[in-house]
């Protein structure tokens, strides 16, 4: 009930992991919006719709908010991304270090913390990140080049870099998902965990890999 933030309309719309307080399990429901079968409308379970922002204000469209007013920036377009087998390629690393150099003034990428287990070979790992299993250091950039590189020297001997995949989550309750691509601009501070799966394990052959580079 949070109004968004200035220049959005309606209330405010949160990213939030599945092992915060107050979370429902079930958050959005797709329905028809009349338009053709992949035009949908997000509702939530407060009976208001998700909206985009940034028609008349163009700075603003990276943000999205809740209202109940009808409007056709809440029309959503569902693009399904296929699957593949394999795991697709990393991007590869930029050519240059992980910081800038500007008029005399170093300007150093957004540093997250990285928090990491590795899963036993049939996919079980401790789900609480306070496990003694969890460890976490702390990343600057982007690459997901360089941060299973880093993952990799972490975790020890034995394991050649392109032998683990790394998969995410949205909190101890949401599914594991490949890191395929590089992380999102900013998030200065925020923490990322990762489950670490070697391949050639049952746990990585149960896989499914989206096909991003699919057109």
């Amino acid at each position: 009930a949070t109004p968004a933030r200035l220049g959005h309309r309606g209330l405010r719309a949160e990213l939030r992991d599945y092992d915060q307080p107050g979370v429902e399990a079930f958050m959005w429901q797709a329905v028809g919006s009349g338009f053709g079968d992949d035009v949908v409308l997000l509702r939530n379970v407060g009976g208001r719709y998700l909206r985009a922002n940034g028609r008349y204000l163009p700075w603003n469209s990276s943000g999205v908010s809740v209202d109940d007013e009808a409007s056709s920036m809440m029309y959503w377009v569902v693009e399904p991304i296929p699957a593949r087998e394999d795991m697709p390629a990393l991007p590869a690393p930029p050519p240059n270090p992980p910081y800038g150099y500007l008029l005399g003034v170093i300007h150093l990428e957004p540093g997250r913390l990285i928090r990491f287990v590795r899963a036993l070979d049939n996919g079980d790992y401790p789900e609480d990140p306070e496990h003694e299993a969890w460890r976490q250091f702390w990343f600057r950039g982007r690459s997901a080049f360089r941060l299973r590189d880093d993952l990799r020297f972490l975790v020890g001997a034995g394991v050649y870099y392109r032998n683990i995949a790394m998969c995410v989550r949205a909190g101890r309750h949401g599914r594991l998902t490949p890191l395929v691509v590089d992380l999102p601009d900013g998030g200065y501070g925020d923490t990322l965990e990762i489950v670490l799966i070697r391949a050639e394990t049952p746990a990585y052959n149960g896989l499914q890999h989206p096909d991003v580079n699919a057109e």
